[in-house]
């Protein structure tokens, strides 16, 4: 069984094996510092656009890191 990991701790934990501060991930992704952190602290939704942009720039899937839930952007 999987255990529960909160969409900042996914997020974090991408972040760190790609290398990249969050400052980094945003210019990658071309997100603004706004828009970032509305995903990473699960504020508000963000498009399924921004999901893929920001997984992108990590190498993963929305999924992966908790942006969308598994299946809705792969």
């Amino acid at each position: 069984m999987e255990s529960e990991v909160g969409v900042n701790e996914k997020l974090d934990q991408a972040v760190a094996t790609a290398g990249l501060s969050f400052r980094e991930l945003g210019q990658r992704a071309g997100v603004s510092a706004g828009t970032l952190s509305r995903a990473v602290n699960g504020r508000t939704g963000i498009s399924l656009r921004v999901a893929l942009r920001i997984a992108r720039a990590l190498n993963c899937s929305p999924g992966d890191i908790g942006l969308v839930k598994n299946g809705d952007g792969e």
